[in-house]
């Protein structure tokens, strides 16, 4: 699955790896990764390559709770959320509290429906990850301000194509 390099990589990024235990942790989060969560083993270097602390998060404590958040919560769709964790695989890091503050203002400024917010996620996953407070209001502004693109069709075009969130359009 990994090469040498690979393995370097990881370690640099993420020391404490070395001191988990292969059979009580490595292998079940991998596992679990790909058996239940349904990450193709392809694409299980890069998401772990991208979010090596993933291998020190407690597995039933964390793991099993986020994904269940993207599920749940989120709305992803169940066949979609091993697309979206190998997108954005810091999703599986990143506080619950921040995400729900990120999902109630993609609602509320694109003026998105649970389902458009899902729809948002699988997109474009890493908009969840974005600083949305600061990036959402100079983003709508830009459109409707420089661009000319009338307000409610600036949310609408922002929640087709999320990935304009984190550009570096203004």
């Amino acid at each position: 699955m990994m090469g040498e390099g690979d393995v370097a990589d990881v370690v640099t990024r993420y020391p404490s790896i070395l001191g988990l235990s292969v059979e009580r942790k490595l292998s079940p989060t991998i596992a679990f990764l790909r058996d239940e969560v349904g990450v193709p083993k392809g694409k299980l270097k890069g998401l772990l390559g991208r979010s090596p602390q993933i291998l020190g998060l407690s597995l039933n404590g964390t793991l099993r709770g986020r994904v269940a958040f993207l599920r749940d919560e989120v709305g992803v769709p169940a066949g979609k959320v091993p697309g979206v964790v190998a997108k954005a695989p810091a999703l599986l890091t990143y506080p619950q509290s921040k995400l729900r503050a990120n999902i109630a203002l993609l609602s509320q400024a694109l003026q998105l429906t649970p389902a458009g917010v899902s729809k948002a996620v699988v997109k474009c996953p890493s908009v969840l990850l974005s600083d949305l407070p600061l990036r959402l209001s100079p983003l709508l502004a830009f459109f409707c301000d420089e661009v000319g693109v009338p307000p409610d069709k600036a949310a609408s075009l922002l929640a087709r194509n999320p990935a304009l969130i984190g550009s570096s359009i203004p």
